[in-house]
């Protein structure tokens, strides 16, 4: 299909279903297809017109259902409880611009935002307000903006305020009250007396796609912060850059893209990635939005560790720590709230390490993911993966590429057909019941018993009773005792380093004849090489079957493993030097690149309602 046509499908999700069957396509309901070829932007609430009233009914009045498992008719009434889009859809379904001044629609009007001079974009930081009223880096000045913190986080809009405070855009890109204003003309002709800009010149050359370029240098100098990266005249009347904390030399690219071109995943767990990096460019390149999820949660924190710094490397595990957790099976509001304090601590902590340009909307919003999870649940149940593989098999109906809509209904309608009949075949393998590729049986209930002895899988082969002499006694005495905690650090070949991860030593086994292992113990690992001049040496990744939910369990999931990294004591990362990279030289000198801006050169795409004339800080309350 062209990347221009765009059709918008419409899905229903029901939630009142088991874990294992939620979000599952044959239970994800085509409500309407919006046509192409184009988006239907702002105007998308009257393509929702009717789904909305059809909803209101079921809550209102409800329907008659049939109950096919108590042969019953029952009252069924259905609630909408959110919505699941992207950012830019967001802005279109609620009407909240999502760029600009108060791009984020949970802190509202008391967002935090910071227009750069150089980068001409809105940045957004300022997270130590989300700290404790008495916490130490609220005094911090030197690596902000001069000033100590005093203002608490911002409080979330009630119900009335969030009817009432939406901003509905037209196609204009202004709000519907303001096409109605008679000011309207008088903005029009304020905007008529700017200036008329030069046409912009075409590079074609290809520019190096980085947050940390002359403009965020210049933006620190501007602030007055992180003297140590403010651009500098060279004795040939060059600029020169120096090399930040964070920079990455060629050697160090290498070794990132080496430990992850020699990852082997599990079967099923995500696609693979070593296909998508390139070790002699050192690129990472055609990853998709899975698998981004699965390179930040367990690869990337294990990739950085033999990189970057100790006290640039821990914020950034801290941060993957992050959303490991949070995208949990099972959640604990205590655990949620510990989250909650650990995400303002880590992205204080990025704001001392990364430039101002860093910090666009999207590095913002993960303040208020632990809030959406208290209120909604797990995050699995909300997030965008199931819909995104739907919309490839809608995709994969299209036979006629110039009617995609029609193609899409005619076949949604002859999967649900045979899906319908499916259900009463008995004794007939179907895309309902059949088994997965790597069978575990997972929903297997065991029997009363000890713990550990509680099956995690199932177990190889035929089961055979037999006695034990003397030899294998000792050898289940001592496999009972080796796993005891307090006896691992003194077991060759095992260690845990400084971020709390589990590293082997695959060249040495303690017994190669080891029969006893606990039930309870037998976990779905995979192995990371740690480091390319540590061949022998690979970090232990724990995992949890796919289809394995745990619904009465606790949160003692596989997949966290690794503790918080120790942040509260790091030192000041704006020192950081590295000493074997060579910072940037420019050919323009320093006081061309610090022109000033005139008053009238506007933002780009996300600042269009800014003015030049008022003070960066936006919110000094």
């Amino acid at each position: 299909m062209s990347i221009a046509h765009s059709t918008w499908p419409v899905v229903l999700i029901p939630y009142n279903l088991p874990p294992w069957m939620c979000m599952k396509q044959p239970y994800i309901m085509l409500s309407m297809l919006i046509p192409g070829p184009s988006s239907p932007e702002t105007d998308i609430d009257v393509y929702l017109q009717p789904l909305i009233e059809e909803l209101k009914e079921l809550w209102v009045s409800g329907l008659q259902t049939y109950d096919a498992s108590r042969q019953e008719t029952f009252h069924m009434h259905a609630s909408l409880l959110w919505t699941i889009s992207d950012f830019p859809a967001y802005a279109n379904l609620s009407g909240w611009s999502t760029k600009g001044k108060l791009a984020c629609p949970s802190c509202n009007k008391d967002t935090c935002s910071l227009r750069l001079k150089h980068g001409r974009k809105f940045c957004y930081m300022g997270h130590q307000r989300f700290l404790e009223a008495n916490h130490i880096f609220r005094s911090d000045k030197s690596s902000f903006n001069g000033t100590k913190e005093k203002r608490l986080a911002p409080i979330p809009l009630s119900r009335t305020q969030q009817d009432t405070g939406g901003k509905k855009q037209g196609k204009r890109g202004k709000t519907r009250v303001q096409e109605e204003s008679p000011l309207e003309e008088n903005s029009s002709a304020s905007a008529a007396k700017k200036k008329e800009k030069p046409p912009k010149e075409h590079n074609w050359k290809k520019k190096r796609k980085t947050k940390d370029s002359v403009k965020a240098r210049l933006d620190l100098q501007e602030m007055g912060v992180r003297r140590t990266l403010h651009p500098v005249t060279t004795i040939r009347n060059k600029t020169y850059l120096p090399p930040a904390c964070f920079t990455m030399s060629p050697k160090e690219k290498e070794v990132l893209c080496n430990i992850l071109k020699d990852v082997k995943l599990p079967d099923g767990y995500s696609s693979n990635i070593s296909r998508r990096v390139n070790v002699r460019e050192r690129k990472i390149s055609g990853l998709k939005s899975h698998d981004c999820h699965v390179l930040m949660q367990q690869l990337l924190p294990l990739a950085i560790r033999s990189s970057l710094p100790m006290n640039v490397s821990s914020v950034l595990i801290e941060l993957c720590n992050f959303f490991k957790e949070l995208c949990s099976k099972v959640l604990n509001v205590g655990d949620l709230l510990k989250l909650q304090d650990r995400i303002a601590l880590t992205l204080f902590h990025m704001e001392k390490i990364f430039p101002p340009a860093f910090f666009d909307i999207m590095v913002h919003l993960p303040i208020h993911l632990v809030d959406e999870a208290m209120l909604a649940g797990p995050v699995q149940y909300r997030w965008m993966y199931p819909i995104e593989r739907y919309l490839l098999t809608l995709k994969s109906y299209v036979r006629n590429r110039s009617r995609p809509k029609g193609s899409i209904a005619e076949g949604y309608l002859a999967e649900e057909c045979l899906t319908f009949c499916s259900r009463y075949l008995e004794g007939v393998q179907s895309k309902l019941n059949r088994p997965v590729r790597n069978d575990e049986d997972a929903h297997v209930e065991m029997e009363e018993g000890f713990s550990i002895f509680s099956l995690a899988g199932r177990p190889l082969g035929e089961v055979k009773s037999c006695p034990l002499d003397q030899t294998t006694i000792e050898q289940a005495h001592r496999y009972v005792l080796f796993n005891c905690p307090a006896v691992i650090p003194f077991i060759a070949g095992i260690k845990i380093d400084a971020f709390g991860y589990t590293v082997v030593n695959m060249t040495r086994h303690i017994y190669k004849n080891e029969p006893f292992v606990f039930a309870s113990q037998a976990e779905q690992v995979f192995y990371v090489q740690d480091h390319p001049g540590n061949k022998d040496w690979h970090v232990v990744v724990k995992t949890k079957p796919r289809d394995l939910y745990e619904v009465h369990g606790n949160n003692d999931e596989g997949d966290v493993q690794t503790k918080a990294a120790e942040i509260q004591n790091l030192e000041d990362v704006n020192t950081c030097e590295q000493i074997d990279i060579v910072g940037t030289e420019i050919d323009e000198p320093l006081e061309q690149l610090t022109q000033a801006i005139p008053d009238d050169e506007e933002c780009d795409t996300d600042s269009d309602d800014s003015d030049g004339d008022e003070s960066p800080f936006v919110n000094d309350k």
